[in-house]
């Protein structure tokens, strides 16, 4: 997760205030197979809706907002 943070951070997409350790804290954090466990095996997300929420998470959290 650390060199796709610091993948970001080279780019320029990186939310202002972030860092890359705290953005590979993040995404490391968002994809751990616990959290995939809690919600489609226990809870009966599906993979999509589950992808979904990953995706807008992390999009959310590490991106600036759209238009800045």
């Amino acid at each position: 997760m650390t060199v796709n943070a610091a993948g970001l951070a080279t780019a320029g997409h990186l939310r202002p205030g972030i860092t890359v350790s705290q953005a590979a804290d993040i995404m490391w954090a968002i994809n751990s197979p616990e959290l995939f466990e809690l919600l489609v095996l226990h809870r009966g997300w599906t993979y999509e809706r589950y992808g979904q929420l990953i995706a807008q998470v992390l999009a959310s959290t590490l991106l600036p907002a759209p238009g800045t």
